[in-house]
């Protein structure tokens, strides 16, 4: 810990922790979003549409799709 990060009381990974709760946050609105659209594509209300298509074919290349 830096004198600095003492001073004002920071943890030394208190940037790393934010980052990885911003990441948590984008990953679990893809995950309700993946959710629901699973869930009309059971139920028979919507077919595999364009946006569903593109989010499969982004997860396949190991990215995260816009949300």
């Amino acid at each position: 810990m830096t004198p600095k990060e003492h001073e004002r009381g920071q943890h030394p990974n208190a940037k790393a922790t934010s980052n990885v709760r911003q990441e948590l946050e984008c990953f679990n609105k893809l995950v309700v979003r993946m959710q629901w659209s699973l869930a009309e594509a059971l139920a028979g209300e919507v077919g595999m549409s364009s946006e569903l298509d593109e989010m499969a074919r982004t997860l396949f290349n190991g990215y995260i799709p816009a949300i």
